[in-house]
């Protein structure tokens, strides 16, 4: 029984600004959030699929001397497929990319201001089990390359960058 179905979910808070009880300092928030996903089920006892997600968050904080930035920015894609096993149990395996990516910017301190990245490519493998209407276990096991690194604007703060192999059950 070949069957597609595709969901979307689109998120886009209101922006805030509000204004400290100082009456001085002001902050601003906006955020979106996109996932799109895209299911296969070519058999009843199995699904692939396919799942993209993009979220964006940006803060202020402004002053009258002084106005700090940040920005936020999230990108996933997973391919993976379930298999029912068991009534009651379920296989998925899966290929995963995640991508984290930070700025932040404080022109009056640059030693503050700096990128933060992350990106973890995987591969997984997970085990469902229901034994009740409400209650369940799942058992998953990893294996990616993790790269991230932090950069300051200034030499004289400590940045980082670490690529390692990670595995986790």
């Amino acid at each position: 029984s070949d069957e597609w179905s595709i969901s979307f979910d689109i998120e886009q808070d209101t922006p805030i600004r509000f204004v400290f009880d100082d009456q001085i300092r002001r902050f601003q928030h906006r955020a979106n959030d996109y996932k799109l996903s895209l299911f296969y089920t070519p058999q009843s006892d199995q699904r692939w699929g396919v799942s993209l997600r993009s979220k964006t968050v940006r803060k202020k904080l402004l002053t009258p001397v002084e106005q700090q930035l940040q920005t936020v920015e999230y990108q996933m894609l997973d391919v993976y497929r379930i298999s029912e096993m068991k009534p009651d149990y379920e296989l998925t395996v899966g290929l995963r990319f995640d991508r984290l990516h930070e700025d932040f910017d404080d022109p009056l301190n640059p030693g503050t201001t700096y990128q933060f990245h992350l990106e973890t490519p995987q591969i997984y493998s997970s085990l469902f089990h229901r034994y009740d209407d409400h209650q369940a276990w799942d058992m998953g096991l990893y294996l990616g390359w993790s790269e991230r690194y932090r950069e300051f604007d200034t030499t004289n703060t400590d940045s980082f960058d670490d690529n390692t192999i990670q595995g986790k059950l």
